[in-house]
């Protein structure tokens, strides 16, 4: 947690940065990055320590509960 929000991290050692795309309904790919942009508080893509790849970083704000009301 920072704060009040979750801190997600995915690392790998590519060198290749993310970017947001639309893709067509007959893509088999290529939507991570949409969904991270469109759930994601605030995203960002670093490089890792030690120079070898990169990590995208990802904060998520809590979801207040539905309140349920009993008809």
């Amino acid at each position: 947690l920072t704060g009040s929000r979750l801190r997600l991290e995915v690392h790998d050692a590519g060198s290749g940065r993310p970017s947001v795309r639309v893709a067509a309904l007959s893509d088999e790919r290529g939507r991570g990055m949409f969904l991270v942009n469109e759930l994601a508080e605030r995203w960002g893509c670093s490089s890792r320590p030690g120079g070898i790849g990169k990590f995208v970083w990802v904060l998520v704000a809590p979801i207040p509960a539905p309140v349920l009301v009993n008809a």
